[in-house]
């Protein structure tokens, strides 16, 4: 499935990511490849998620990149100052990716359903059976 966006055709990227709202009104992050996200990154990511969101929650799909982690650090960070989303779907492109994202879900204290995925179209559509 290709991501695109008539809304906004040119994503915002980091050093970490690109990311942009698709034209199902998702907020999409595609983590780099190799991305190794700690605290800094993550405040990015989560700025231009508010800049997107108008404080109003989104739909959130995050694309693991190949061999993409984060820090325990970044981690606690995105769970304590993480902003509010209707929904949010990670894909992810390993075995041990799929692992530590089910254990990370397992600890975390979600306020929104979170669900891993092997591929963006079934991520989408999970996504979309969230929206009244």
């Amino acid at each position: 499935m290709i991501l695109t966006s008539k809304q906004h055709p040119n994503p915002i990227t980091t050093s970490s990511a690109e990311m942009f709202l698709d034209d199902d009104n998702i907020f999409i992050t595609k983590l780099n490849d190799n991305a190794l996200l700690r605290v800094e990154q993550v405040k990015e990511i989560i700025t231009h998620y508010q800049h997107f969101n108008a404080s109003k929650p989104k739909l959130v799909l995050t694309i693991a990149g190949t061999h993409t982690n984060i820090t325990p650090a970044a981690r606690e960070y995105a769970e304590s100052y993480g902003a509010s989303a209707i929904a949010e779907a990670i894909v992810v492109s390993s075995i041990a990716q799929r692992f530590l994202v089910n254990l990370y879900m397992h600890i975390r204290n979600n306020e929104h359903p979170v669900n891993v995925f092997n591929d963006i179209e079934n991520a989408k559509k999970w996504l979309l059976s969230h929206v009244n």
